[in-house]
């Protein structure tokens, strides 16, 4: 039994994408006795995580966008009368081995040493929080990622590898608000899902820090994914500008590691 609505199976289909299919997790020491012998159960059973909030339950599931192994049962029983599953084929004995997938998975952020009690950014409320601000001040970096569509896990995934620099709480489902020392930035996805923001400020080292931090956690994250169209860009005199053409006219280098120290030149001197 599976998801019927031709829409959410669709989307599925791009978690599923996303997620792989792996039948064994051999390499984890905390997932090494287990043997998925139907991946539709895994697929189904995270699925029904991820829809913990569906507007067709009662109420909502995971508020806050947090997920814990009391809160599993609810969710498998709500997930059951929408005819996601079988609630009886996911047995509570199996819910800390579905967490910690998740997890694997860099769908949710274990909030406990046991991975009992995670974060799963994709339940996260869609509104995003007055106090996060675009960060503003002399000498800030503004980037932006073009696509045809961003896909589904992206925005998630990417909140679960800079989890750790979240400042105060400031997430939504579609972005977060990081903190690096005196640098803050913005990354967010916009809701029409064609780019992905990212604004950094503060003290020049730190901030460069961060800008770097940022630009390798995109790199690595774009090449996880196959046939992934981005357009990188920078906001140059005000305008956004293809990356691609500001090294060809050689006013960034083409290393960026090396642009670090482009972006430490004086306005007069980069435009000169």
């Amino acid at each position: 039994m599976g998801e019927p609505d031709p829409a959410k199976q669709e989307e599925l289909a791009a978690w599923l994408h996303d997620l792989g299919v792996a039948l064994n997790y051999g390499r984890d020491p905390r997932l090494r006795d287990t043997t998925v012998l139907r991946p539709d159960w895994l697929a189904n059973g995270i699925y029904a995580i991820l829809r913990a909030n569906d507007t067709r339950h009662e109420k909502p599931l995971a508020r806050e966008g947090i997920v814990t192994l009391e809160s599993l049962g609810r969710i498998y029983s709500a997930a059951e009368k929408l005819e996601m599953l079988k609630a009886k084929d996911y047995p509570s004995e199996k819910w800390p081995f579905v967490l910690r997938l998740m997890s694997l998975f860099q769908l949710s952020f274990p909030l406990d040493e046991g991975g009992q009690k995670q974060l799963v950014p994709a339940l996260l409320p869609v509104e995003e929080p007055s106090a996060a601000t675009e960060p503003d001040g002399e000498g800030r970096v503004r980037l932006r990622y073009e696509f045809s569509v961003v896909p589904a896990p992206l925005i998630p995934r990417l909140l679960v590898r800079t989890f750790g620099l979240i400042k105060n709480a400031l997430h939504w489902r579609r972005g977060a608000l990081l903190r690096y020392g005196p640098a803050m930035a913005k990354v967010w996805a916009t809701q029409d899902e064609r780019w992905v923001y990212a604004t950094i400020s503060g003290s020049q080292e730190a901030r460069d820090d961060l800008t770097m931090m940022l630009r390798e956690t995109h790199r690595g994250l774009f090449a996880e994914y196959k046939n992934l169209s981005v357009v990188k860009q920078m906001e140059w005199d005000g305008d956004w500008v293809p990356r691609a053409a500001l090294e060809k006219q050689g006013i960034i280098p083409a290393d960026e590691i090396a642009e670090v120290a482009a972006l430490k030149l004086p306005e007069e001197e980069k435009r000169a």
